[in-house]
């Protein structure tokens, strides 16, 4: 069944314009998820470090699948997920630099 699911959203998404939309949601739902992280998790300082741990463990798997798959082969989802991740270390990155000044 989730096998089935995958292949029929790979499908849909085999448009150069439904990837460019996707893509462009999923960055921006990573962007909202790192200030999700940062505000819930930031107000209870003993949730930071697992929260973290997670974050970091969950974005090195994505990593070490996206990179060793080769490019033509790799699947949307995957790419999607890779979007995800970027838009979620920008939100990071910029919220750690609006915490600093």
């Amino acid at each position: 069944r989730r096998s089935a699911l995958t292949a029929r959203f790979n499908r849909y998404a085999e448009s150069p314009r439904r990837m460019l939309l996707l893509g462009t949601l999923f960055l921006f739902l990573g962007f909202y998820f790192a200030h999700f992280l940062d505000t819930v998790f930031g107000q209870s300082g003993y949730w930071e470090t697992v929260a973290g741990f997670v974050t970091l463990v969950v974005s090195e798997r994505v990593t070490r699948e996206y990179y060793s798959t080769p490019a033509e082969q790799r699947p949307p989802l995957l790419k999607l997920t890779n979007a995800f991740k970027a838009g979620l270390y920008y939100g990071l990155v910029l919220d750690a630099i609006k915490m600093s000044s």
